[in-house]
């Protein structure tokens, strides 16, 4: 998402060196380590107090004592501190029973739950009521560290697992104060006939993707999943733009992530794309999640997805092109399919009123959730 500047080019140059010399594995290690804590050192002894984000002026960002610690990724059911949602809810509904639909979105990276703001007094206003999750890493909350490769998860279905805890641990008292006391959200929706939309924008597909195979929602509860400008099975050229070398450091040496200069060249790339609203740490979080997606995993668990599908997108895209977005229509082949003329990535926005019209016509084609996992 970026170009690097010479001295960060200089930088993947001595990786590429290393890792054919005979220091190996190790000597990369060592070498990496190095650079990261000279470049610490002398910034920090040049300006003095880290940034907390973006900087100004261009200025190299640095590790900031204000950032959240990271969370023990392999460590299931742990709660994430801070963990933050939004919930919108129709005017003068007091019951989950009265709403006719329920929507949990999850943002892009980088990305908040302000992503979604144009959504929910559409939402609101056909007595649906709209969650607006956030991604562990983003608004102010811990990311997630990767759980280590014996214990055969991958730290993307992890995050899902949590935004789905953060679901399912609500009370339904949470979207009406005067529901049953002590009562789940979800069982009182599958008691009520109110269904679980779950939307997924950008990355935020790839999660909702893996959620929505994770989910074991209570018997009748109808589900279905939205995707906007989804993230496909290969690069495409936003991912692209970015050194190869960044996505194996995301893999197998993230701290050096957090360190200048790949901090502040991360940060920077991603600005150049547009995303100006957002901290270095943000980015940094979103490389560090983007490094383990598998794309040929991505497209198994697409295709496995046990509920009805909208797939949403723009054709003038900027970051995803066109071909990708067939090649995920023809994998999942969904219910709803709305390919837009225009409305650029964000397409939750400025086509806000097509894709709440989707995501209306696919609730209206919802089945229960089937017990054996299949859509049919």
């Amino acid at each position: 998402m970026f170009r690097f500047t010479r001295m960060v080019m200089s930088v993947s140059s001595g990786m590429s060196a290393t890792v054919g010399g005979a220091a190996g594995w190790a000597g990369m290690t060592r070498w990496l380590r190095s650079v990261s804590s000279r470049s610490i050192d002398g910034a920090a002894g040049a300006r003095g107090t880290a940034s907390s984000g973006g900087g100004k002026g261009g200025e190299e960002v640095l590790l900031s004592k204000s950032d959240p610690p990271e969370v023990d990724g392999a460590v299931l059911g742990l709660a994430i501190p801070d963990a933050r949602l939004t919930v919108e809810m129709p005017e003068g509904v007091e019951t989950v029973a009265e709403l006719d639909g329920v929507v949990g979105a999850i943002h892009g990276f980088p990305g908040n739950s302000q992503d979604y703001r144009y959504m929910g007094p559409l939402l609101t206003e056909k007595n649906m009521a709209m969650i607006r999750l956030i991604v562990p890493g983003f608004n102010g909350t811990p990311r997630l560290s990767p759980p280590p490769a014996s214990s055969g998860l991958n730290i993307n279905d992890v995050v899902a697992q949590r935004l789905l805890d953060n679901v399912a641990g609500l009370p339904a008292s949470s979207l009406g104060s005067a529901s049953p006391q002590g009562a789940r959200l979800l069982d009182e929706m599958a008691s009520h006939d109110v269904p679980l939309m779950l939307v997924g924008h950008s990355f935020g597909s790839v999660l909702a993707t893996a959620a929505l195979n994770l989910i074991t929602p209570p018997a009748g509860l109808r589900v279905g999943g939205v995707l906007l400008a989804p993230v496909g099975y290969r690069k495409h050229r936003g991912l692209r733009a970015s050194p190869e070398a960044v996505f194996w450091l995301g893999r197998h040496l993230p701290f050096v992530l957090d360190y200048w200069p790949f901090r502040d060249q991360i940060w920077k790339g991603f600005k150049a794309f547009g995303f100006h609203r957002t901290t270095a740490y943000e980015c940094v979080t979103a490389m560090k999640y983007v490094a383990h997606l598998d794309f040929d995993r991505h497209k198994a668990l697409g295709a496995a997805v046990p509920c009805p599908l909208a797939v949403c997108y723009a054709t003038d895209d900027k970051l995803i092109e066109p071909e990708i977005f067939h090649d995920i229509v023809a994998n999942l082949e969904p219910e709803v399919v709305r390919e837009l003329d225009s409305g650029g990535h964000n397409i939750q926005k400025d086509r806000v009123h097509d894709v709440v019209d989707a995501l209306v016509e696919l609730q209206a084609k919802l089945p229960a959730f089937p017990a054996s996992g299949s859509r049919n």
